[in-house]
């Protein structure tokens, strides 16, 4: 779960039409854990016509939409080992999003923190990037919904201290790793800190880092914890050779993840209209996706679930 705040430079352009689509497939267990023993084909999205007339014309003319990105938050976003593809569930989906609406999608990475102000200077019409929908964010954008999700604590092998997202008594005093600029570094820790303070127990030391910074300070062990999105810890602990794993125990404060434009922007009926078809009248392309990198039950939404706000 994801949120923004400042500004940084883009890398160039890079179309959905070069991108290479490749992934593993799906959860085992009560946690996410993809897994490469299965690989699984994404099919073609099918043309939505009704999708497509909302668009403005300048959009149909142009036939692109330029987004943005940041490519460093897996399995939702992320290189490929060419240091250069991008790929994940967002690209996926963004890909089925430009097939349903007949248009093509091109992307810019920026750092994570870049994202909502390059929506907001007009420099992108959307964003596809796991974003978290906020009260805050909603008064500086438009937010067609497409997923769900919760944060939960990447621990060291075997969880030695026995730390828990769902009780924050546990990580009072402990020092827990975030995504600077994130749901989890400006709402969800703070949150668990107030009750850890509220128990006149020691204050939790959070220690925020640039995109995945805090992987490697965990298995480092210069943090205790990382709190963070449920899919992308479990996605990465299952990359980190056994340097860290997901802790049990439920995941904490779901929220709905949504594509982000510029506030009223012309764009958000065509695109509410497409994620509402792949949703409904392309199950198979839109479960398809979320088997490959291994989305669990619970952050997949049903067609009365996808909202435009």
């Amino acid at each position: 779960m994801k949120s923004n705040v400042k500004v940084a430079i883009a890398v160039p352009l890079i179309s959905l039409a070069a991108l290479a689509f490749t992934g593993c497939s799906a959860a085992d267990g009560a946690k996410p854990s993809p897994s490469e023993s299965k690989s699984v084909t994404v099919p073609s999205a099918k043309l939505d016509k009704e999708a497509q007339a909302l668009l403005p014309a300048d959009v149909r003319a142009a036939g692109a939409l330029t987004a943005v990105t940041n490519a460093g938050y897996p399995p939702y976003e992320m290189f490929a080992s060419d240091n250069k593809t991008i790929i994940g569930r967002d690209i996926d989906f963004a890909k089925a999003l430009s097939e349903t609406l007949g248009v093509d999608i091109k992307f810019d990475n920026v750092s994570f923190d870049a994202i909502i102000p390059g929506i907001n200077s007009g420099r992108y019409q959307l964003a596809i990037s796991g974003l978290t929908v906020t009260p805050e964010r909603l008064q500086a954008a438009d937010f067609v919904t497409y997923s769900e999700s919760g944060s939960n604590l990447a621990v060291a092998p075997g969880n030695p201290q026995h730390l828990k997202a769902s009780d924050a008594k546990t990580l009072c005093g402990k020092t827990i790793g975030v995504t600077k600029g994130s749901s989890d570094a400006l709402v969800n820790l703070p949150n668990l800190n107030k009750q850890c303070l509220a128990a006149g127990k020691k204050a939790i030391d959070a220690k925020e880092f640039p995109d995945e910074g805090s992987r490697l300070a965990l298995s480092s062990g210069r943090v205790d914890a990382i709190l963070d999105d449920a899919l992308s810890l479990a996605y990465s602990a299952q990359k980190s050779n056994g340097q860290y794993e997901l802790a049990a125990g439920p995941d904490i404060a779901p929220a709905a993840s949504g594509i982000a434009l510029v506030k009223d922007s012309p764009l958000t009926p065509a695109i509410a209209a497409a994620v509402k078809n792949m949703v409904t009248q392309q199950k198979a392309v839109y479960e398809a996706i979320n088997e490959k990198w291994g989305v669990p039950a619970d952050h997949i939404l049903t067609a009365d679930q996808v909202d435009n706000k």
